[in-house]
Parts: structure tokens; C-alpha cells; sequence
């Protein structure tokens, strides 16, 4: 994505990608229909695992009827597309003053407030979820800097409208959330990213990575997740997006410096954005065995 507002019009772009128009909520991200098929894929392909078990154990014996397969098959359903928990240590991916808070199960269900509960009226089930467990998370992360118990509203692009002197950030996936947010003082930007550890549809690469992504992406001794580059402009662009007020895509900017849980940007020839010269940008990445986190802070110089 340029920079211009004309390659969302892209047919290409919007034929690989699956875009929707710029939404500061999650602006470049995969269309929620690209996200369910994988999701769909990876269900299938446990429900492939299981059924192939089921098949050996009802060939030695039969302790297992018709009727209790159907029911395995549907606990292993469910099971795909339960939230999970995590036990990574993420409180590296910013600094101390940043309240960082993973949702809970509860969280992915329980109403908000009228206010916030309107935002989402009409909106499919996967997105109500989605949007109940960001506010709840972000209503807690803010609780522990002693912010205004407030609704967290919309703003015109979209974007969540934090109280008055607080700054913050929502990401989720299928099935997990995080809100981080900060007092908006020495931290003056946040941006934040969550991944499942899955392939990129085929393809899709040639619109996200610039070749100095590409090279890097090929160049390493150890291979970094598929997704870095991808999770890391997402959380770049929601970490400048507030003080910028422009949109800008993933062929304004190239990843630089990375190793060793870090890395750096810098503007692409394509780049029409003039980004905060006042201000040190700091990106962080870490990753388990299921999902690739990304954030990017900045500090007031």
C-alpha cells in the first residue's frame, strides 16, 4: 500500500488482500475473510488429525460408537476456536510505563457499556467479540493508571478515542487480544500487534515487503516468523497514525536493525509521510510457539 489513497483502489491489492477502506482500528490489515479461511484450514486439519486417531482406535476396539465420534469431533471444533492463554512474558515489548493487558475469556463476551455497545450494533458475532474483549482489555489497562473511568469511543477514522491525557493502542486475532496504554507524557506514541505463527496467503508478500524486507526476511541465519514484517508496519503505522493524522502503507516504510527482539524503520522513496523528528521510535518483537507480537513506542526527546 502507497502512501496515496489511490492504491486502496487498487483491483490488484484489493483482489490479493481482500482490503476494506482505511480503518484506524486495524488499517492494513487481511480482510476478516482471508482470516476465517485460515482459521477454517486449521480446524479442518486438527479435525483430519483426530478423525485419523479415531480411525486406529476403532480399528482395535470397539469402546467407541458412531454417536461418541460426532461428539469428540465437536470438542476438537470448539477447542480450535477457543480463546488461549498465554504465559510469555511480554512486559519486555515496552517500557515500564506502559499498562499492558492480555483479555480474558470473560472479557470476550461480557457488554460494554450502552455507549460503547452501540458501536457494534448490527456487527457479526466474530467482530462483536472481537471489539467487547479491546475495550474491556483497555478499560483495565487504563484502570491501572488511575485514568477516567470512561467509555472508549470512536473517533472519525475509526480510530479509539482515549481520555483526555492517556495514549493507547488495541490489537487481537482470533483468539487473543491485548490493549496497551500509557499517561501521554515521556511516551508519546504506542502501537501494538498480534499474529498467529501461519503463512501469508501466497502471493500476498510482493504488497507488504519492500525489497529491503525481502532481503532481510532471506538473509538471516535464523529464520524470523513469516509475519514480521507485516505485524511489525501494523503496529508502526498504529503507533504513528495518532500523531500524523495521514495514512501511509507498507511500501512507505522498510524494517531496519533486526535482531535480537528489536528493530528499526526508515522512509521508502515512495514514503510522502514527514514522520516526528523530535521523538525516538523504539520497535520490539517477540514470539512463541502459536502467535508473533510486535510494538513500537515512542520517546520524547
Amino acid at each position: 500500500m502507497l502512501p496515496s489513497a489511490a492504491l486502496w483502489k487498487s483491483n490488484s491489492v484489493n483482489d490479493q488482500l481482500r482490503v476494506d477502506p482505511p480503518d484506524a482500528d486495524r488499517c492494513m490489515r487481511f480482510h476478516t475473510g482471508t482470516r476465517r479461511r485460515i482459521a477454517r484450514v486449521m480446524v479442518l486439519q486438527i479435525e483430519f488429525m483426530a478423525t485419523a486417531c479415531l480411525s486406529i482406535i476403532h480399528r482395535s476396539t470397539d469402546l467407541f460408537s458412531a454417536s461418541s465420534t460426532i461428539i469428540i469431533r465437536s470438542a476438537v471444533r470448539m477447542a480450535a476456536t477457543q480463546q488461549v492463554s498465554i504465559t510469555m512474558d511480554l512486559s519486555s515489548l515496552f517500557p515500564s510505563g506502559v499498562s499492558l493487558v492480555l483479555a480474558d475469556d470473560k472479557m470476550w463476551h461480557r457488554p460494554l457499556r450502552d455507549e460503547e455497545e452501540t458501536l457494534i450494533t448490527g456487527s457479526v458475532e466474530k467482530r462483536q467479540r472481537e471489539f467487547r474483549a479491546g475495550r474491556h482489555a483497555a478499560h483495565t489497562a487504563l484502570a491501572k493508571l488511575q485514568a477516567p473511568d470512561i467509555p472508549i469511543l470512536r473517533g472519525e477514522r475509526r480510530e479509539p478515542v482515549w481520555p483526555d491525557g492517556y495514549i493507547g493502542s488495541i490489537a487481537h486475532c482470533r483468539d487473543l487480544c491485548l490493549a496497551a496504554c500509557a499517561i501521554d507524557g515521556e511516551i508519546a506514541g504506542l502501537g501494538i500487534d498480534v499474529e498467529p505463527l501461519t503463512s501469508l496467503p501466497k502471493g500476498v508478500d510482493r504488497y507488504i515487503h519492500t525489497e529491503a524486507d525481502a532481503k532481510i526476511m532471506q538473509g538471516g541465519q535464523d529464520p524470523y516468523p513469516e509475519r514480521l514484517v507485516f505485524s511489525a508496519k501494523e503496529s508502526l503505522y498504529k503507533c504513528y497514525y495518532p500523531l500524523i493524522g495521514r495514512y501511509f502503507g507498507f511500501q512507505s516504510v522498510s524494517l531496519v536493525d533486526i535482531d535480537n527482539g528489536g528493530f528499526d524503520f526508515e522512509p521508502t522513496e515512495k514514503c510522502e509521510i514527514a514522520f516526528p523528528t523530535q521523538m525516538t521510535f523504539h520497535g520490539r518483537y517477540l514470539f512463541d510457539a502459536t502467535h508473533l507480537y510486535t510494538a513500537c513506542y515512542l520517546i520524547r526527546n
